[in-house]
């Protein structure tokens, strides 16, 4: 959004139920948040903030988790989603967030993170198969194992609000990571 000119680059491959698409404008007050991510990866060799899961992995699991995630949608376990993408999980969460014109608490210490890499660029990465979705509580126990199958350590990290804010906690200590009032990340 602050770049001198305008851009957009999206990508879509497949085909999908109309009814039954994750969209980013989904979230409601009192929906979980989960993070979804594949640990079993790396730092892309030439940009380090690429956590590469998919170079080294078998395809059918490259392809299974996409259709896991598929199969969660056309089942109405996920309100609303994003993939992980250059913002980062935090960035990401809160694309969705203003899109869905709500705000949210999140607790650090639930993301599912890669024990090898630093929170700082953990929270920057852009991972091959990363997700941040909002689902009704008594959903999130079957999104976890499901997605477990298939490599992607899923996980309760927060719940939606109608704050307008992302404030996130760690160590008992609170801190305003985005205020749709000051800092949209959209600027709508």
């Amino acid at each position: 959004p602050d770049a001198e000119c305008d851009s957009l680059g999206v990508a879509i491959v497949g085909i999908a139920q109309k009814d039954k698409l994750i969209t980013s404008f989904g979230a409601e007050v009192g929906d979980k948040v989960i993070v979804a991510i594949d640990l079993d990866g790396k730092p892309h060799e030439m940009f380090a903030l690429n956590w590469d899961t998919t170079y080294d992995k078998d395809a059918q699991l490259v392809q299974d988790q996409i259709t896991a995630v598929q199969y969660l949608a056309e089942h109405d376990y996920i309100k609303s989603g994003k993939d992980i993408s250059n913002p980062g999980i935090l960035g990401t969460l809160e694309m969705l967030l203003e899109t869905s014109q709500k705000g949210a608490d999140v607790n650090l210490a639930d993301i599912p993170k890669n024990e090898n890499m630093p929170w700082n660029d953990w929270l920057k990465s852009y991972p091959g198969s990363g997700f941040v979705f909002t689902a009704k509580e008594d959903k999130c126990d079957f999104i976890k194992e499901y997605l477990a199958k298939y490599s992607i350590e899923a996980d309760v990290v927060g719940e939606v609000t109608d704050s307008m804010t992302l404030n996130v906690t760690y160590n008992d200590q609170t801190i305003e990571v985005f205020n749709q009032n000051k800092n949209p990340v959209f600027k709508l």
